[in-house]
């Protein structure tokens, strides 16, 4: 009866020549020593140079099997039994097979602060928690959509829900996570921040110019009264301003007017807008804007302040209080509206105004055409 049977070699590293000599003079005795026993299986590491070596009779033999640092050597259908020695072909090849053991491996050639291996904990991809990724978890087979995040006591977790709207949180443990069969591990989704859209149009209703760079100031100049009106010229008119260069600057009331146009000395190239409060036919403020020159344009609202030039809607209120004469115009207004103090009623009217339609009409033709007066030929 035949059978497969595979053989064992033990490789004995302090064999006397004697074992080697009744090897090659009497096979038959050789195999009843303890060199070669017959057992189920067979599987030793003869070398991992016999890859690499030439071996004619390695090459053609039919029952040599090499793969990686290992060879598997069998005998096929033969007789086993004690007393039976293997063909004397096969007892020459494991000889020859073990006289070329040797490892040409450098033991020194690698980086011994790496360390090994083993004490190197495994890398799993980077996965952002984005909420709608389908996540699976590795430690309960838990399936779920990601749906947003928590800070807890464990640090932080992402929160998944399952098909049948059950929610858990898991902390976001390294390799913790299956995504799409493969381990990964997750880490906090940070949603980008949407960059503001920059407006094509600016506060007074023009086109905005992006980009603009600091310039030289023009020499002409826009003149208010007060530091509320360049306030509110400012925020709507501002980067038209800015755009040709023009300054605008206060006087503090049209008394100085003149004094300071004898200081400016107006020209062609060099030329004043005025803008002016309360500018109606026959009022101390028309007398004092006459006969000031072809340099000079002076242009105003029909408004005691410039706060009554801010559409009550706006404000917030239905229309401005009529105030007494001999009393503040603002000190009247905001004792009649509860504003408090002049300056609390000034942060509340200041902040009402975003763009030009926070403006009476008469106002913002007046500034468009102190604008359109100094640039030209800019």
């Amino acid at each position: 009866m035949t059978a497969r049977t595979v053989l064992r070699r033990s490789i004995n590293p302090v064999a006397s020549s004697a074992s080697v000599a009744v090897l090659e003079t009497d096979p038959l005795a050789f195999a009843r020593t303890r060199w070669w026993r017959p057992c189920t299986a067979w599987k030793e590491s003869i070398t991992s140079s016999v890859l690499m070596t030439p071996c004619s009779h390695h090459a053609s033999h039919r029952d040599v099997f090499c793969t990686g640092d290992h060879s598997w050597l069998r005998i096929s259908r033969f007789v086993s039994a004690l007393g039976i020695a293997p063909p004397t072909s096969f007892i020459r090849l494991s000889l020859s097979l073990t006289a070329m053991s040797f490892n040409n491996r450098d033991p020194y050639s690698g980086d011994i602060l790496k360390g090994h291996a083993r004490t190197k904990r495994p890398q799993y991809p980077e996965v952002p928690a984005e909420p709608g990724l389908i996540i699976e978890v590795l430690a309960d087979d838990f399936v779920g959509e990601v749906v947003g995040g928590e800070k807890t006591i464990d640090g932080w977790c992402v929160k998944l829900e399952d098909r049948h709207g059950a929610q858990r949180l898991f902390p976001l443990r390294p390799g913790g996570f299956l995504l799409e069969g493969q381990r990964v591990s997750l880490s906090r989704y940070v949603a980008p921040r949407e960059v503001p859209v920059e407006p094509t149009i600016s506060n007074s209703g023009s086109r905005r110019v992006a980009n603009v760079e600091a310039k030289v100031a023009a020499p002409s100049r826009i003149w208010v009264e007060g530091i509320h009106d360049a306030a509110i010229v400012e925020r709507v008119w501002g980067h038209d301003l800015r755009v040709e260069g023009i300054v605008v600057e206060y006087i503090e009331g049209l008394d100085n007017l003149h004094e300071r146009l004898a200081e400016f000395q107006p020209t062609a190239d060099r030329r004043v807008g005025v803008l002016a409060d309360h500018l109606i036919e026959g009022t101390k403020e028309m007398r004092l804007v006459q006969s000031l020159g072809p340099h000079v344009m002076v242009t105003g609202h029909p408004y005691i302040d410039i706060w009554e030039a801010v559409k009550p809607s706006s404000v917030g209120i239905k229309a401005w209080p009529h105030v007494p004469r001999g009393i503040d115009w603002k000190t009247g207004v905001c004792q009649q509206l509860g504003w408090g103090t002049p300056q609390d009623g000034w942060r509340k009217v200041y902040s009402s105004v975003k763009t030009f339609r926070d403006l009476d009409s008469s106002l913002l033709g007046a500034v468009e055409r102190l604008i359109d007066f100094v640039t030209v030929g800019g």
